[in-house]
């Protein structure tokens, strides 16, 4: 009987524990929609259901907590965000609010359960054990928050750090240790935001209960962070603070979308504001809701004075009811109508205006006012008049001017005729339609034959005559394109052409004119200039390797002669205490000179270039540079490694990552440096990067002055004479990257 009576117990404890959650959950929900009838739409979606949760969760425990919480995302998913009446969270901002609301709910839950436990515990065991088992607890409670992915930190009223999670370290960039010894009233709060924190602390101490509100994060780099804070406040037995517990969330992404949102609305006003047309909304009222400055100029009237105002204040009475039956017909039929032309009075007297007008819908569908778009066509009409005045006069003077404009025709055709660049005209379709005398001699094609014909077809490379075809239909204009054409005997020209589109009567693109400038001797001069810069290189490699290896073999076998000798007269000890003394000053002067001479003879030519390969050089560069400079340097390669490349090549990669860690050096002010080297199929990769202050690079390559980017220009260089490409990105404050990519021959042995 007595078992039966607790079973029960049992079962009735547990339904009030679990109805508890429906009904705090019920409550949170008719609470909204009272606060929503009251104060209107635009509450934050789970401030009501916190309280319900946390309820559940401290009198019927973990289970009814849990069940509080997924009952919020069943109702707030089905009734609350949109769609609405559907389970289909529609924007990424929901589904993360939803995330973290079950998060906070599941950490309350167990918060509560664990406050339920304890409660247990103490009235059943002694004070000591209770102790202990509330220690576990708490430090399980702890393994939680470190490892829980919303930042967690504890702060006392002297203003320093006490426990804090992983998340906490990884938002703020400082580690624990680090975080305990700093004022987090000003080293984390940035000066324009401590007001606003003192205020929000001084209404938590007031009312005790918990404050939310945003600031910004200076973390350990310099960078801010903007912020939600969720800050409670603990008291001890006497009522005074004891500390502070705080729930933070990186609120960047929605800032950036509140950001956009607003610079959205305020170009959009600004476009309205700029048109030139005549905007407004009237309601279903016949009242002027909102209006653009050239309305209000129209009118002569500021905003103020016009919001507001209905069509029957600004207009005699039969315009306003012309206007009016306008607006009830687009209201009523739901339809736009267009062209609508018609007298409006403004201060500058009556002028013709034709206006559109359409309906306005609100979010449910129905109609609410119209917004009308109307332009001053009043010198428009009276040009008509004046055109029909001149039609007359024009059909008269056509006749002239045609035989005026067949003399002009055959006056430009002669100019193209006696051009010395090729000439052509191109159709949309790529076909050409006229081509000069110069077109001919370049192609050994007659004009017959060319006209009809693809434009493309006549150059060495016709897909990027093609592309370059499409770039002027695109853009309107190409000046200064290479391509190269190709004469029927085999010879060819290159040439740079420059084109444009033109237009017939009604403004639509009625096909291509370019005009092609010989460039063939020009390139022979920029291939031999070229030829000539790399036979340069090649000369100051050779003779950086005769000194380097002359300073390794001669001087450095001279100064090691001269060591031993100097170790050999300190250890006769014959000469008095200053003699031996600067004989081991000049030991060690020896020593430096060695190392000195060492170091130069490595850097015009280091062996391990010509005996090992780039590959093993590199990595004794990077290792040699990071211990002398004090910078670490993470090097990388692949493909490489077994496989030599050409010498030239070599050589050049060499160069260009030596003038990219001396610009680190000087410029950079960085602490770690990554080098990738990369054979791929058809190129070599170099990527050299730091994290070092950063430098506009658009502005440094654009700045007219050589100063500040003389190793910039010399990477370049050799990128150019190696037929590569070389890209710098740089921001400043975010460390720099140049990535090199040389193309490899198709044919290019691989050295074993």
């Amino acid at each position: 009987m007595n078992h039966n009576h607790s079973s029960s117990s049992i079962r009735r404890k547990w339904a009030l524990r679990y109805g508890l959650a429906f009904v705090a959950v019920a409550a949170g929900f008719e609470l909204r929609a009272v606060l929503t009838a009251w104060i209107g739409p635009g509450l934050p979606t789970y401030i009501t259901f916190y309280p319900a949760v946390m309820v559940a969760a401290l009198l019927g425990g973990f289970g009814p907590g849990l069940l509080a919480t997924v009952l919020t995302g069943v109702v707030v998913g089905y009734w609350i965000l949109p769609p609405v009446g559907q389970w289909a969270i529609a924007s990424p901002v929901d589904r993360v609010g939803l995330a973290l609301f079950a998060g906070m709910g599941l950490f309350m839950s167990a918060v509560a359960e664990f406050y339920r436990r304890d409660r247990r515990k103490a009235a059943a065991y002694d004070q000591e054990k209770a102790l202990r088992e509330t220690r576990r607890e708490k430090e399980f409670l702890v393994g939680v928050l470190e490892h829980t992915s919303q930042p967690f930190a504890v702060g006392y009223p002297d203003r320093r750090l006490g426990l804090c999670n992983q998340a906490y370290e990884q938002l703020t960039g400082y580690r624990a240790e680090e975080l305990r010894a700093i004022d987090w009233a000003t080293m984390l709060t940035p000066p324009e935001w401590r007001e606003t924190e003192r205020q929000k602390l001084e209404e938590l101490h007031r009312s005790g209960q918990p404050v939310r509100y945003e600031k910004e994060y200076i973390r350990k780099d310099g960078t801010r962070v903007p912020v939600e804070l969720l800050v409670h406040l603990v008291k001890d037995a006497g009522g005074k603070p004891k500390y502070y517990y705080s729930f933070l969330t990186d609120i960047t992404g929605r800032k950036r979308a509140e950001e956009a949102l607003t610079n959205q609305r305020k170009e959009l006003q600004v476009i309205l504001e700029s048109v030139p047309a005549m905007i407004f909304y009237k309601n279903k009222e016949n009242h002027f809701v909102h209006t653009n400055k050239a309305f209000e100029d129209a009118m002569g009237l500021p905003k103020e004075k016009l919001q507001g105002q209905s069509l029957f204040d600004l207009y005699p009475k039969e315009m306003a009811e012309a206007y009016w039956n306008d607006d009830k017909e687009v209201m009523a039929s739901r339809n736009s109508k267009y062209g609508i032309v018609e007298p409006m009075q403004t201060p500058n007297g009556t002028r013709i205006i034709q206006t559109d007008k359409i309906p306005y819908f609100d979010e449910s569908g129905n109609v609410i006012g119209v917004i009308g778009f109307a332009i001053d066509i009043t010198e428009r009409k009276r040009a008509e008049e004046a055109l029909k005045t001149a039609h007359a006069e024009l059909e008269v003077r056509v006749e002239e001017r045609t035989a005026e404009v067949r003399a002009a025709l055959l006056y430009a055709r002669n100019l193209i005729e006696t051009s010395l660049d090729p000439l052509v005209t191109i159709s949309k379709d790529g076909k050409i339609t006229d081509v000069n005398h110069a077109t001919e001699l370049a192609t050994g094609v007659p004009r017959e034959r060319l006209i009809g014909s693809n434009f493309s077809d006549y150059f060495t490379e016709p897909d990027k005559a093609s592309a370059g075809y499409q770039k002027v239909i695109a853009e309107g204009l190409v000046r200064n394109y290479p391509l190269t054409i190709r004469h029927v005997a085999g010879h060819t020209m290159h040439v740079l052409y420059n084109a444009a589109v033109y237009h017939n009567e009604a403004g639509e693109i009625q096909g291509v004119f370019a005009a092609a400038r010989d460039i063939t001797e020009r390139k022979r001069m920029e291939d031999a200039h070229l030829d000539l810069q790399r036979r340069l290189v090649k000369a100051q490699e050779t003779e950086r390797g005769r000194i380097s290896r002359e300073l390794h073999d001669q001087l450095g076998q001279d100064l090691t002669a001269l060591k031993l000798g100097l170790q050999m007269f300190r250890k006769q000890r014959v000469f008095s205490p200053p003699v031996q003394a600067s004989i081991g000053q000049l030991e060690k002067l020896a020593d430096t000179l060695m190392q000195d001479i060492h170091r130069l003879a490595w850097e015009l030519r280091p062996a391990a270039l010509d005996d090992f390969g780039l590959d093993m050089a590199l990595r004794r560069y990077a290792s040699e540079w990071s211990e002398h400079n004090g910078v670490a340097v993470d090097f990388h390669s692949q493909g490489v490694e077994t496989h030599r490349l050409p010498t030239e090549l070599e050589t050049t990669l060499y160069r260009i990552t030596q003038e990219a860690l001396t610009n680190v050096l000087r410029h950079a002010k960085a602490q770690r440096v990554g080098v990738i080297l990369e054979r791929r199929p058809d190129h070599v990769l170099l990527i050299v990067e730091d994290d070092g202050r950063g430098f506009d690079a658009q502005a440094v390559l654009k700045a007219p002055d050589a100063h500040g980017k003389l190793g910039l220009l010399g990477m370049r260089e050799r990128v150019i004479l190696a037929n590569g490409t070389i890209e710098i990105e740089s921001t400043p404050g975010a460390g720099a990257t140049v990535f090199v990519r040389i193309p490899l021959e198709s044919k290019m042995p691989a050295v074993n």
